[in-house]
């Protein structure tokens, strides 16, 4: 009977999980749809996933300028690291993009998986003082 039960549980609690929208959260990043993107990210689509170019949503949307949706994106757990095309991350392609909202958001989220703030803005000193 407890067996039954447990299975009965688990097949209730991954049947409630709401289901991923049909357009692509690449697509939904890139035209910068948040309420798309956050039933994504509800959803348990990965969010860091890379699309046929080579980037990932926060890619596209870093590119793009959709701070709400680069803002939803690093809250759901996404990697402001990652490289995508031509060995880029979403901040190389905020600064190329002049996109001031979007680099100071993912600066700070930056700044956070390191444990200190960078000491300069993310222009390299940080990089420096952590490797010696």
């Amino acid at each position: 009977m407890h067996r039954l039960f447990i299975l009965l549980w688990l097949f209730l609690l991954v049947g409630c999980r709401p289901t991923a929208p049909t357009e692509s959260i690449h697509e939904a990043a890139k035209s910068g749809n948040l309420e798309l993107v956050q039933r994504h990210i509800k959803a348990g689509t990965p969010l860091n996933k890379k699309d046929n170019t080579g980037w990932t949503p926060l890619h596209w949307a870093a590119m793009r300028g959709h701070a709400s949706v680069v803002e939803a994106l690093v809250a759901g757990g996404a990697d402001v690291r990652i490289t995508g095309l031509m060995n880029k991350t979403a901040l190389n392609l905020a600064v190329e993009n002049q996109r001031p909202a979007v680099v100071r958001i993912l600066q700070a989220a930056g700044s956070r998986e390191r444990g200190r703030p960078l000491v300069d803005g993310g222009l390299g000193v940080s990089e420096v003082l952590d490797n010696n």
